[in-house]
């Protein structure tokens, strides 16, 4: 099997593992979260007094109030089962396409960028943390394929995250349910310049160390 080839099915794996144990993080999550209503409830019978001591000011971005099509944990279970279903496709892609590798690695590397962007949207927007998701597909495309590939999907990457920001702050889409306030155009600029230098940034470096690598196991 050439080497492309098993680095594409240790992607595979190790995005699976990425997702099952995002899930399960959530999971814990939202079960501790369902918990301590039901906490809270026994301490107001037990106290007559209870029922006036919590009192939340503002509960618009509690996820229990949100409603259920909002909620981040329902759209991570449908971002898992797109990954459990594009993990199946891929799988069937190294047999169908065989010898086509580096095909193989563009159709991973753009469908978890979409998928990434997905996330990014959902779960906060601007202020998402998962937007560091993009950094490794890049560092893979880099390592996998070199400093081209990797460009390319540091491109793409910027593209679909710039994009959808620029589509949030002019109200083109709709705001992300835990966007909170609306993002300043100077936050704007400064996250789309930080964005755009640490990607390119992380393509560059990632295969100039991989080709130095390369080059040492070969000598």
């Amino acid at each position: 099997m050439p080497a492309l080839a098993r680095q594409l099915r240790w992607y595979i794996a190790i995005r699976l593992v990425a997702i099952g144990s995002v899930l399960l993080l959530f999971f814990l999550l939202q079960l501790a979260d369902t918990r301590q209503p039901a906490e809270l409830s026994e301490l107001g019978n037990s106290t007559p007094s209870a029922s006036a001591v919590h009192v939340p000011a503002d509960t618009s971005t509690n996820p229990q109030t949100i409603a259920t099509g909002a909620s981040p944990y329902g759209f991570l279970y449908v971002i898992a089962a797109l990954t459990f279903a594009a993990t199946l496709l891929y799988l069937a892609l190294l047999r169908l396409l065989s010898g086509y590798y580096q095909l193989q690695a563009y159709i991973q590397f753009f469908g978890d960028l979409l998928l990434i962007t997905a996330l990014v949207y959902q779960v906060g927007g601007i202020s998402s943390p998962f937007s560091m998701l993009y950094l490794i597909v890049i560092a893979v495309a880099a390592t996998m394929l070199r400093r081209k590939a990797g460009m390319a999907v540091a491109t793409a990457a910027y593209v679909l995250y710039a994009s959808l920001l620029l589509s949030i702050h002019f109200h083109a889409i709709p705001l992300p349910a835990f966007a909170g306030d609306e993002a300043s155009i100077w936050r704007l600029t400064y996250n789309l310049a930080v964005h755009l230098f640490g990607f390119y940034a992380v393509a560059l470096l990632t295969s100039y160390l991989a080709h130095n690598i390369a080059r040492a196991e070969l000598e």
